[in-house]
Protein backbone atom coordinates (compact mmCIF):
# COMPACT_ATOMS: atom_id res chain seq x y z
CA UNK A 1 0.00 0.00 0.00
CA UNK A 2 1.31 3.44 -0.90
CA UNK A 3 0.38 5.71 1.99
CA UNK A 4 1.77 8.76 0.19
CA UNK A 5 -0.96 8.97 -2.47
CA UNK A 6 -3.61 11.62 -2.02
CA UNK A 7 -7.25 10.66 -2.53
CA UNK A 8 -7.20 12.17 -6.00
CA UNK A 9 -3.98 10.36 -6.93
CA UNK A 10 -5.29 7.06 -5.53
CA UNK A 11 -8.50 7.31 -7.55
CA UNK A 12 -6.54 8.06 -10.71
CA UNK A 13 -4.28 5.07 -10.06
CA UNK A 14 -7.23 2.70 -9.60
CA UNK A 15 -8.67 3.93 -12.90
CA UNK A 16 -5.32 3.34 -14.63
CA UNK A 17 -5.15 -0.14 -13.12
CA UNK A 18 -8.51 -0.82 -14.81
CA UNK A 19 -7.60 0.49 -18.27
CA UNK A 20 -8.85 3.98 -17.50
CA UNK A 21 -12.48 3.10 -16.74
CA UNK A 22 -14.11 1.72 -13.57
CA UNK A 23 -17.44 1.64 -11.79
CA UNK A 24 -17.93 2.84 -8.24
CA UNK A 25 -17.81 -0.69 -6.84
CA UNK A 26 -14.35 -1.27 -8.33
CA UNK A 27 -13.15 2.05 -6.91
CA UNK A 28 -14.38 1.00 -3.46
CA UNK A 29 -12.66 -2.36 -3.79
CA UNK A 30 -9.30 -1.20 -5.14
CA UNK A 31 -8.80 2.18 -3.45
CA UNK A 32 -7.58 0.31 -0.37
CA UNK A 33 -4.44 -0.67 -2.26
CA UNK A 34 -3.37 2.99 -2.16
CA UNK A 35 -5.17 4.48 0.86
CA UNK A 36 -5.51 3.31 4.45
CA UNK A 37 -9.25 3.63 5.09
CA UNK A 38 -9.31 1.71 8.37
CA UNK A 39 -9.57 4.86 10.52
CA UNK A 40 -12.16 6.63 8.36
CA UNK A 41 -15.67 5.23 8.73
CA UNK A 42 -16.96 7.60 6.06
CA UNK A 43 -14.27 6.82 3.49
CA UNK A 44 -16.81 5.81 0.83
CA UNK A 45 -18.48 9.22 1.17
CA UNK A 46 -15.04 10.85 0.96
CA UNK A 47 -14.30 8.98 -2.26
CA UNK A 48 -17.63 9.99 -3.78
CA UNK A 49 -17.03 13.58 -2.73
CA UNK A 50 -13.69 13.64 -4.56
CA UNK A 51 -15.33 12.23 -7.68
CA UNK A 52 -18.15 14.78 -7.47
CA UNK A 53 -15.70 17.69 -7.19
CA UNK A 54 -13.65 16.39 -10.11
CA UNK A 55 -16.73 16.21 -12.29
CA UNK A 56 -17.78 19.71 -11.24
CA UNK A 57 -14.32 21.04 -12.11
CA UNK A 58 -14.27 19.01 -15.35
CA UNK A 59 -10.64 18.07 -14.82
CA UNK A 60 -9.01 14.66 -15.22
CA UNK A 61 -11.94 12.40 -14.26
CA UNK A 62 -15.25 12.37 -16.09
CA UNK A 63 -18.59 10.65 -15.66
CA UNK A 64 -19.13 8.19 -18.51
CA UNK A 65 -22.12 6.18 -17.26
CA UNK A 66 -24.40 5.58 -14.29
CA UNK A 67 -21.81 5.10 -11.54
CA UNK A 68 -19.01 4.66 -14.13
CA UNK A 69 -15.97 6.95 -14.33
CA UNK A 70 -12.99 7.37 -16.62
CA UNK A 71 -9.80 9.33 -16.96
CA UNK A 72 -10.45 11.96 -19.58
CA UNK A 73 -8.03 10.46 -22.10
CA UNK A 74 -9.95 7.15 -21.99
CA UNK A 75 -13.42 8.67 -22.27
CA UNK A 76 -15.24 8.51 -25.64
CA UNK A 77 -15.52 11.85 -27.42
CA UNK A 78 -19.21 11.31 -28.14
CA UNK A 79 -21.38 8.97 -26.11
CA UNK A 80 -25.00 8.05 -25.55
CA UNK A 81 -24.61 8.90 -21.85
CA UNK A 82 -23.37 12.41 -22.63
CA UNK A 83 -26.15 13.00 -25.14
CA UNK A 84 -28.82 11.90 -22.67
CA UNK A 85 -27.26 13.94 -19.87
CA UNK A 86 -27.61 17.01 -22.07
CA UNK A 87 -31.24 16.14 -22.73
CA UNK A 88 -30.72 15.50 -26.43
CA UNK A 89 -33.22 13.37 -28.31
CA UNK A 90 -32.15 9.93 -29.43
CA UNK A 91 -31.62 9.67 -33.17
CA UNK A 92 -31.20 5.89 -33.19
CA UNK A 93 -34.17 3.57 -33.03
CA UNK A 94 -32.29 0.29 -32.65
CA UNK A 95 -29.79 -0.80 -30.03
CA UNK A 96 -27.54 -3.85 -30.07
CA UNK A 97 -27.52 -6.81 -27.69
CA UNK A 98 -24.44 -5.42 -25.90
CA UNK A 99 -25.93 -1.93 -25.57
CA UNK A 100 -29.07 -3.25 -23.88
CA UNK A 101 -26.89 -5.38 -21.58
CA UNK A 102 -24.83 -2.30 -20.71
CA UNK A 103 -27.92 -0.28 -19.82
CA UNK A 104 -29.20 -3.10 -17.61
CA UNK A 105 -25.85 -3.30 -15.82
CA UNK A 106 -25.73 0.44 -15.18
CA UNK A 107 -29.34 0.44 -13.98
CA UNK A 108 -28.62 -2.46 -11.62
CA UNK A 109 -25.67 -0.57 -10.13
CA UNK A 110 -27.82 2.54 -9.77
CA UNK A 111 -30.54 0.62 -7.91
CA UNK A 112 -28.04 -0.77 -5.42
CA UNK A 113 -27.40 -4.28 -6.72
CA UNK A 114 -24.14 -6.05 -7.49
CA UNK A 115 -24.23 -6.78 -11.20
CA UNK A 116 -22.84 -9.62 -13.28
CA UNK A 117 -22.72 -10.34 -17.00
CA UNK A 118 -21.70 -13.35 -19.03
CA UNK A 119 -20.50 -11.01 -21.81
CA UNK A 120 -17.66 -9.10 -20.16
CA UNK A 121 -15.77 -8.42 -23.40
CA UNK A 122 -18.64 -6.72 -25.20
CA UNK A 123 -18.75 -2.93 -25.37
CA UNK A 124 -21.45 -0.43 -24.46
CA UNK A 125 -21.04 3.30 -25.12
CA UNK A 126 -17.26 3.04 -25.41
CA UNK A 127 -16.94 1.01 -22.20
CA UNK A 128 -16.28 -2.74 -21.93
CA UNK A 129 -19.05 -4.43 -19.96
CA UNK A 130 -16.33 -5.65 -17.58
CA UNK A 131 -15.85 -2.01 -16.51
CA UNK A 132 -19.57 -1.66 -15.75
CA UNK A 133 -20.37 -4.96 -14.01
CA UNK A 134 -19.71 -4.85 -10.28
CA UNK A 135 -18.77 -8.54 -10.10
CA UNK A 136 -15.95 -10.32 -11.91
CA UNK A 137 -17.28 -13.74 -10.98
CA UNK A 138 -20.71 -15.03 -10.13
CA UNK A 139 -21.17 -15.50 -6.35
CA UNK A 140 -21.32 -19.17 -5.25
CA UNK A 141 -24.98 -19.08 -4.28
CA UNK A 142 -25.80 -22.67 -5.24
CA UNK A 143 -24.41 -26.03 -6.43
CA UNK A 144 -21.56 -26.04 -8.98
CA UNK A 145 -23.60 -27.54 -11.83
CA UNK A 146 -26.29 -24.85 -11.50
CA UNK A 147 -23.67 -22.11 -11.14
CA UNK A 148 -22.17 -23.24 -14.43
CA UNK A 149 -25.53 -22.65 -16.13
CA UNK A 150 -26.19 -19.36 -14.34
CA UNK A 151 -22.84 -17.98 -15.54
CA UNK A 152 -24.27 -17.92 -19.07
CA UNK A 153 -27.18 -15.61 -18.26
CA UNK A 154 -26.80 -12.22 -19.93
CA UNK A 155 -27.27 -10.01 -16.85
CA UNK A 156 -27.84 -10.81 -13.18
CA UNK A 157 -28.51 -8.43 -10.28
CA UNK A 158 -27.43 -9.74 -6.85
CA UNK A 159 -28.44 -8.35 -3.48
CA UNK A 160 -25.54 -6.73 -1.61
CA UNK A 161 -25.11 -9.11 1.29
CA UNK A 162 -22.39 -11.33 2.72
CA UNK A 163 -24.11 -14.31 1.07
CA UNK A 164 -25.73 -12.81 -2.02
CA UNK A 165 -28.51 -14.39 -4.04
CA UNK A 166 -29.71 -13.22 -7.46
CA UNK A 167 -32.84 -11.04 -7.37
CA UNK A 168 -33.23 -10.19 -11.08
CA UNK A 169 -32.18 -12.18 -14.14
CA UNK A 170 -32.27 -10.80 -17.69
CA UNK A 171 -31.92 -12.51 -21.04
CA UNK A 172 -31.60 -10.16 -24.03
CA UNK A 173 -32.98 -11.93 -27.09
CA UNK A 174 -32.34 -10.56 -30.58
CA UNK A 175 -33.27 -13.79 -32.41
CA UNK A 176 -36.52 -15.81 -32.59
CA UNK A 177 -34.94 -18.42 -30.26
CA UNK A 178 -36.98 -17.57 -27.17
CA UNK A 179 -37.03 -21.08 -25.78
CA UNK A 180 -33.26 -21.22 -25.28
CA UNK A 181 -33.25 -17.92 -23.36
CA UNK A 182 -36.25 -18.90 -21.29
CA UNK A 183 -34.65 -22.23 -20.40
CA UNK A 184 -31.58 -20.43 -19.08
CA UNK A 185 -33.80 -18.37 -16.79
CA UNK A 186 -35.87 -21.41 -15.87
CA UNK A 187 -32.81 -22.94 -14.18
CA UNK A 188 -33.24 -20.33 -11.41
CA UNK A 189 -36.82 -21.41 -10.64
CA UNK A 190 -35.98 -22.52 -7.07
CA UNK A 191 -34.74 -19.05 -6.11
CA UNK A 192 -36.69 -15.89 -5.37
CA UNK A 193 -35.58 -14.16 -8.57
CA UNK A 194 -37.57 -12.18 -11.14
CA UNK A 195 -37.08 -13.55 -14.66
CA UNK A 196 -37.01 -11.05 -17.53
CA UNK A 197 -36.94 -11.57 -21.28
CA UNK A 198 -35.87 -8.40 -23.13
CA UNK A 199 -36.67 -8.34 -26.84
CA UNK A 200 -38.25 -6.41 -29.68
CA UNK A 201 -41.81 -5.41 -28.74
CA UNK A 202 -43.15 -7.27 -31.78
CA UNK A 203 -41.95 -10.56 -30.28
CA UNK A 204 -44.16 -10.38 -27.20
CA UNK A 205 -46.75 -12.63 -28.86
CA UNK A 206 -44.07 -15.27 -29.42
CA UNK A 207 -43.01 -14.98 -25.77
CA UNK A 208 -46.59 -15.44 -24.57
CA UNK A 209 -46.97 -18.48 -26.79
CA UNK A 210 -43.95 -20.13 -25.16
CA UNK A 211 -45.44 -19.47 -21.72
CA UNK A 212 -48.26 -21.86 -22.61
CA UNK A 213 -45.78 -24.72 -23.12
CA UNK A 214 -43.97 -26.88 -20.60
CA UNK A 215 -41.92 -26.33 -18.57
CA UNK A 216 -42.76 -22.61 -18.49
CA UNK A 217 -46.51 -22.73 -18.01
CA UNK A 218 -46.31 -23.51 -14.30
CA UNK A 219 -43.99 -20.52 -13.83
CA UNK A 220 -45.73 -18.10 -16.18
CA UNK A 221 -46.31 -15.63 -13.32
CA UNK A 222 -42.52 -15.46 -12.75
CA UNK A 223 -41.60 -14.46 -16.30
CA UNK A 224 -41.83 -10.85 -17.48
CA UNK A 225 -41.45 -9.45 -21.00
CA UNK A 226 -39.96 -6.00 -21.52
CA UNK A 227 -39.10 -4.43 -24.86
CA UNK A 228 -35.83 -2.83 -25.90
CA UNK A 229 -37.68 0.49 -25.88
CA UNK A 230 -38.72 -0.07 -22.26
CA UNK A 231 -35.07 -0.46 -21.23
CA UNK A 232 -33.93 2.58 -23.21
CA UNK A 233 -36.78 4.69 -21.80
CA UNK A 234 -35.91 3.80 -18.19
CA UNK A 235 -32.19 4.34 -18.79
CA UNK A 236 -32.84 7.75 -20.31
CA UNK A 237 -35.00 8.84 -17.36
CA UNK A 238 -32.45 7.70 -14.78
CA UNK A 239 -29.56 9.41 -16.60
CA UNK A 240 -31.55 12.64 -16.74
CA UNK A 241 -32.73 12.39 -13.12
CA UNK A 242 -29.92 14.58 -11.65
CA UNK A 243 -30.82 17.46 -13.97
CA UNK A 244 -34.52 17.07 -13.18
CA UNK A 245 -33.69 17.12 -9.46
CA UNK A 246 -31.56 20.20 -9.96
CA UNK A 247 -34.44 21.97 -11.70
CA UNK A 248 -36.86 20.96 -8.93
CA UNK A 249 -34.74 21.46 -5.79
CA UNK A 250 -32.16 23.93 -7.04
CA UNK A 251 -29.39 21.41 -6.41
CA UNK A 252 -28.59 17.78 -7.18
CA UNK A 253 -29.52 15.26 -4.51
CA UNK A 254 -26.66 13.06 -3.34
CA UNK A 255 -27.32 9.35 -2.87
CA UNK A 256 -25.21 6.92 -0.89
CA UNK A 257 -23.36 4.76 -3.38
CA UNK A 258 -24.34 6.78 -6.46
CA UNK A 259 -22.71 9.85 -7.94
Amino acid sequence: MNQQLSWHEAIEQVLRDNEGVANLGVLYRDIQKYRDVSTNRAWRATLRGILYREMQKKRHIVHVGLGVFALKEFAPEQSLFQSLTRGEKLTRQRFSHAEIEGMLLELGNFYGYDTYTADRQRVFDGKPLSAIAALREIPPFTFPDLLKQARNIDVLWFERKARPFPKFAFEVETTPEFRRSMLKLYQLRDFNVALYIIADARKKVMFEKHLQDDPFHSLRHRFTFRSFDDVVRLYRLVVQLPELENQFFGFQLRRAGVV
